[in-house]
């Protein structure tokens, strides 16, 4: 655009009209801090304070007498240029925006106003001009934190309810309106007790708040607790709590951030439950493995005392020794019963199950504890239908069971005064089953007790009196049965335990008669018993010969290949576990020096739960404590 060749027409009486020229009123004009300028009616810049000239960077030679468009740039005349017609049309005109000036863009408030003379012409026009670009800065940096801040808020994942000095909510995100169930409208003002606290809750919230406003005392600001919440329903849950505190020029607000934590104590108690149940699993097994470890200890003196009783029994006759024999070989055989039941828990062994008479296995449990019943004063009553069916069971470990329940009840009724009572009663179930419930006039179980006392180790006796293992161990042999037991509260007063076992299906197994054998006489047969047990050697030995085998004996397996060596024999026992040349070593060495008597090698244990089945067949293995109808079978088998 060519520069003006002089002063546009009207120019000095517009600038004598509106812009006097005394020093005070430029000084004023000068100082304004509103960008002030006058145009002429074609728009040529006739004044601009320098708050105006700023915007431009330019001087007022450089600005004035010149056209607006190349005063202040195109782009800016560009946003400008509209105003400045208007005003001409119609008046004052004002408008905010962002224009593109030769220093930059500025948000600037502009007011457009025309000059007219006395008789109406229009002389020109004034401009005002406020930049507000770092007020619009500021603003537009608040309203991106609002932003910010309202995102934050509200796609958090935790509960953020905020509430003023008064205890009225003010703040509740979208994560709260799920948790709790209420729209952020509806509880918008209200108390932050009357919706959330719990009522039992709502004292100690009210008096803890006001403490805090009146004294600044903190118990919870600034920590993470757990406490109770409350949904909109009435359901209590628990919550993570964190409280902080804000401070605003005009008053405070406390922010709550809530997790429900439902879930992770759900997935906790699982947790404990399972390490739990991985320590009882470990403390079973431990005991598992100190029991194999003493089985043999243990079996050797029960076999003594279960053979020698037997072999006592038959040739007492019928006399009272015999039946006082017979007593000790039942004792002895249900103490090997329990070292096995054990065993084969700790070992996860199925047990040895044959039809089973429930009825007798009560009476015959009752017998072992009946003495003890009867010197506490206890009365036991056993009631039996007529037509029970068989169990396909293993008597000895359905025998440990019912005693067991027998000796709670009697440690239970020592202590109680009046009646003491215990009743037994077998049914047929309407499933076809088998029912065994054990009442007693006691103190009972509490509720909340009644599955616990399965646990192992978990007892409600006085230390002891008590080890915790003997419930855990009967809910384990049923379960393995196929049945169930529960504890219930019993109509004597006491407690309940009921037993549940199905019944044999039809087709099932059923009760062979089991021929015992005796062996022929055969004196030209010789057997070699090998224990370092020398009361063991003795026994088998006193069975063999009575059979009227040949017999020697080693008590280890060097002593023995001498023997082998020496002799020839048509039967061998060799103890599987001996120090230094154990029984497999020694029937290796049979299999390489001796091949026809490798058929004929039996294994005395005390633990055939220990020994590898792969190996050594079942039918070559002699468990003890073993009975001498089984010896004489072996026996009998290799007469020959």
């Amino acid at each position: 655009m060519k520069r003006p060749s002089g002063p546009p027409r009207g120019f000095a009486k517009l600038w004598r009209t509106v812009v006097p020229l005394s020093p005070r009123a430029r000084t004023i004009l000068d100082v304004c801090p509103i960008g002030l300028i006058v145009l002429t009616p074609d728009y040529h810049l006739l004044y601009a304070n320098p708050a105006a000239l700023v915007l431009v960077g330019k001087t007022a030679a450089e600005a004035v007498g010149r056209h607006v468009s190349e005063s202040l740039g195109p782009r800016a005349w560009e946003a400008i240029k509209p105003l400045a017609d208007r005003s001409r049309d119609g008046g004052g005109v004002t408008s905010a925006a962002w224009i593109d000036y030769p220093t930059g863009r500025r948000y600037v408030m502009r007011n457009y106003a025309p000059f007219h003379d006395a008789d109406g012409t229009m002389l020109g026009g004034f401009g005002f001009i406020q930049d507000l670009t770092e007020i619009m800065k500021m603003e537009l940096k608040a309203a991106e934190n609002e932003h910010l801040k309202s995102a934050v808020v509200d796609n958090a994942l935790d509960c953020i309810v905020a509430i003023d000095e008064a205890g009225a909510i003010v703040e509740f995100n979208a994560a709260a309106e799920q948790t709790f169930g209420y729209t952020r409208a509806a509880v918008i003002g209200k108390g932050l007790a009357d919706v959330i606290v719990p009522p039992q809750h709502r004292t100690a919230h009210h008096d803890g708040f006001v403490r805090y406003i009146a004294t600044g005392e903190a118990r919870i600001i600034g920590r993470r607790i757990e406490i109770e919440a409350m949904r909109r329903g009435g359901e209590v849950f628990p919550v993570e709590l964190t409280v902080t505190e804000v401070r605003l020029p005009e008053r405070r607000l406390f922010t709550a951030h809530l997790r429900d934590i439902t879930e992770r104590r759900t997935a906790e108690a699982e947790l404990a439950r399972q390490r739990q149940a991985l320590h009882q699993s470990q403390t079973l097994a431990a005991m598992g493995s100190l029991l194999a470890s003493v089985a043999h200890e243990l079996n050797n003196p029960l076999a003594i005392v279960l053979g020698q009783a037997t072999m006592l029994a038959e040739e007492a006759g019928d006399g009272p020794l015999a039946r006082r024999a017979a007593r000790v070989r039942e004792a002895a055989a249900r103490s090997a019963s329990v070292v096995k039941t054990f065993l084969a828990m700790a070992r996860q062994q199925p047990p040895s199950r044959r039809p089973t008479d429930i009825a007798e296995v009560c009476r015959t449990a009752l017998r072992l504890v009946d003495y003890g019943l009867n010197a506490d004063g206890i009365t036991v009553r056993i009631e039996a239908d007529k037509k029970v069916p068989l169990v396909h069971g293993d008597p000895d470990q359905l025998h440990q069971v019912f005693a067991n329940l027998l000796v709670n009840a009697q440690q239970v009724l020592r202590a109680r005064p009046g009646r003491r009572q215990i009743r037994i009663a077998v049914r047929r179930t309407r499933s076809g089953g088998c029912s065994v419930t054990f009442d007693d006039s006691g103190n009972g179980v509490p509720e909340e007790l009644r599955e616990r006392i399965f646990d192992p180790f978990f007892t409600t006796k006085q230390v002891g009196h008590g080890t915790g293992v003997g419930l855990a161990v009967s809910r384990s042999i049923i379960t393995a049965h196929g049945g169930s037991i529960v504890c219930e509260a019993s109509p004597l007063g006491g407690a309940r335990f009921v037993i549940e076992l199905a019944a044999i299906a039809a087709g099932g197994p059923e009760t062979a008669a089991v021929e015992v054998p005796v062996a022929k006489r055969a004196t030209r047969r010789r057997a070699l018993v090998v224990d370092d047990e020398v009361e063991i050697a003795v026994l088998l030995t006193e069975i063999a010969e009575a059979a009227g085998w040949r017999v020697d004996r080693a008590d280890d397996g060097k002593s023995a290949i001498q023997r082998l060596k020496r002799n020839e024999y048509d039967l061998m026992f060799a103890d599987l576990r001996m120090p230094g040349l154990d029984g497999r070593g020694l029937a290796d060495w049979v299999a390489a020096h001796r091949p026809k008597l490798r058929d004929a090698v039996y294994f005395v244990t005390g633990d055939v739960l220990a020994t590898d089945g792969a190996s050594i067949p079942a039918d070559r293995l002699l468990e003890k404590p073993f009975d001498p109808s089984a010896v004489r079978r072996i026996l009998a088998a290799h007469a020959g």
